[in-house]
């Protein structure tokens, strides 16, 4: 009964899930019906006995018994732990200010800890309170028991390295940091605090290339490495080595430079947005940026040979036609805002604003 019921339920579940292609279900589903003809055979057909099969020997109800016990003893030990923790859980230690509360929540992370010791995230809360409490050797005795039990694990191996660069231990912190990264690439604060401790050290050179292997993978975090290097001191031209070849990471830089009012600098920085855009599927939104910026400067002749080159790039892209069409009205270049209109209503049809445009040109 309980093979046939694995059955149905597999069944439903591949009918379900549209997961009729993975072959490890076939698999599963394979070995389900053998092992059904296999129970089914060892039924008696003599009307007698239940089962063709003897009786299992006492050693193995022994062994059967054994092991249910001691499952049920892990199962009851982890759920002890859950309940133990509870307190705890979704706490950040950094925000506590008080000291019994902090006190109370060591309390419950042990009493976690000790009744599932084989759960890292117990072992690890214990040292993140126990650094909040200032016990420095013991929220390192706790990391480190949280990474014996989970040594890839990239937040766990930061916080470590973190805490013994604080101890003086420099060599192993940064070993640790990274491993953080290596183990959790897709993390940026990985690297943001792995390069953090090189620019500490004064090895800027190996900082600025952690951050351009972070950004080349999440280049949307660019301006938290930029801020990371500006408060460390580097210069304007020096972030730019930071940066990899993708337009999102520039463009934060043109951004930045901007700001700065290093207009010359920050030209460059654009310009190198629209060479890298030209190469990338969502590189229209690249050259929008930087028609953007000449237009912000009151440039709208060059924006409008920007926007040029991105249409040649991307003849799809609704959004450089209707940009196109403003900047044509603001040069008074009517007959070029009325076609970039009529391409943009063609492409976008439910964008009322330039439906609305084209009306008024055409009168």
């Amino acid at each position: 009964l309980g093979v046939a019921c694995g059955l149905v339920a597999m069944a439903l579940h591949c009918l379900v899930e549209f997961n009729l292609h993975i072959g490890a279900n076939l698999l599963w589903f394979a070995a389900f019906w053998g092992l059904l003809v296999a129970c089914s055979h060892t039924r008696s057909r003599s009307g007698t006995d239940l089962a063709e099969l003897g009786r299992a020997p006492v050693v193995s109800a022994v062994a059967l018994l054994s092991s249910a016990a001691v499952g049920i003893l892990t199962l009851a030990g982890v759920c002890l732990g859950l309940v133990a923790f509870a307190p705890a859980e979704r706490v950040d230690p950094r925000q506590v200010r008080d000291q019994r509360q902090l006190d109370e929540l060591l309390q419950a992370s042990c009493q976690a800890a000790l009744r599932d010791p084989l759960q890292a995230d117990y072992h690890y809360a214990v040292g993140n309170l126990e650094l909040a409490r200032g016990q420095a050797r013991k929220a390192l005795d706790g990391y480190r028991q949280a990474l014996r039990l989970r040594p890839a694990d990239g937040e766990i191996l930061q916080q470590t390295g973190l805490l013994l660069a604080g101890m003086g231990d420099n060599q192993r912190a940064g070993h640790l940091l990274a491993l953080a990264v290596a183990c959790d690439r897709m993390r940026p604060e990985r690297s943001f605090a792995h390069a953090g401790w090189l620019l500490r050290q004064k090895r800027s050179d190996e900082a600025l290339h952690t951050l351009r292997q972070a950004l080349a993978m999440r280049p949307d975090v660019t301006d938290r490495a930029l801020t990371l290097l500006v408060v460390a001191g580097l210069s304007d031209r020096d972030l730019a080595e930071a940066l990899p070849d993708r337009w999102q990471a520039w463009s934060a830089y043109g951004r930045y430079l901007e700001g700065r009012g290093n207009l010359a600098l920050a030209e460059s920085a654009w310009l190198r947005v629209a060479r890298l855009a030209a190469g990338v599927a969502d590189g229209a939104a690249g050259f929008e940026q930087v028609a953007l910026f000449f237009a912000r400067a009151g440039g709208y002749d060059r924006a409008l040979g920007v926007l040029e080159d991105g249409i040649a790039a991307f003849p799809g892209a609704a959004r450089l036609y209707r940009r196109r069409g403003q900047y044509a009205e603001r040069l008074g270049l009517v007959d070029l805002a009325r076609e970039s209109y009529r391409r943009t209503a063609l492409l976008a049809p439910n964008d009322r604003w330039v439906r609305k445009r084209l009306r008024q040109l055409k009168k």
